[in-house]
């Protein structure tokens, strides 16, 4: 395995700033994803894995189970090339475990996809549209919502006396 450098940072040259950020658990199984792009993270619940879809303009966050096999994507230069390449895709598959339902994915080049996989994913194309419809609609009221309370702190800053 060839590596990039020590800490597996690889810049992708994408511009994330307008993306939707959702999580793996909110895709339907079978969702066949392009990977553009992945980072690591530090968040609330250790190592969090994030991947970058340029198509939709979606950041997915990832299970922290997932980091390890990031990470070693990250430090392997051929792996990295196929993802500038377009090459590298996941599929969205689900686990149980003490009673619960979880998610996951399997990371495959998109060269190697079964059928049956591609067929998978057209059957659920609909629902994965509607899943990035609803992140972008959340992201934009949320842009919207913090306009509108900057504007409002902006009018009552101006209301206030200042001494």
């Amino acid at each position: 395995m060839k590596n990039n450098n020590e800490n597996n940072r690889v810049n992708f040259e994408i511009d994330t700033t307008n993306y939707a950020f959702i999580g793996l658990r909110e895709l339907p199984v079978n969702a066949i994803i392009t990977v553009n792009g992945m980072f690591i993270y530090k968040g609330k619940f250790g190592l969090t894995p994030v991947l970058i879809n340029k198509k939709q303009e979606l950041l997915i966050s990832l299970p922290t189970h997932r980091a390890k096999k990031v990470s070693e994507i990250l430090s392997n230069a051929d792996m990295v090339e196929q993802i500038k390449n377009n090459e590298i895709i996941v599929i969205v598959d689900e686990y149980e475990k003490n009673g619960n339902t979880y998610k996951t994915c399997k990371f495959k080049n998109k060269h190697w996809l079964r059928m049956e996989e591609i067929q998978k994913a057209k059957e659920i194309e609909k629902q994965l549209e509607n899943v990035i419809k609803i992140a972008k609609d959340l992201k934009a009221e949320k842009a919207k919502s913090q306009t509108a309370t900057t504007e409002q702190t902006t009018e009552e800053t101006e209301e206030l006396p200042f001494y």
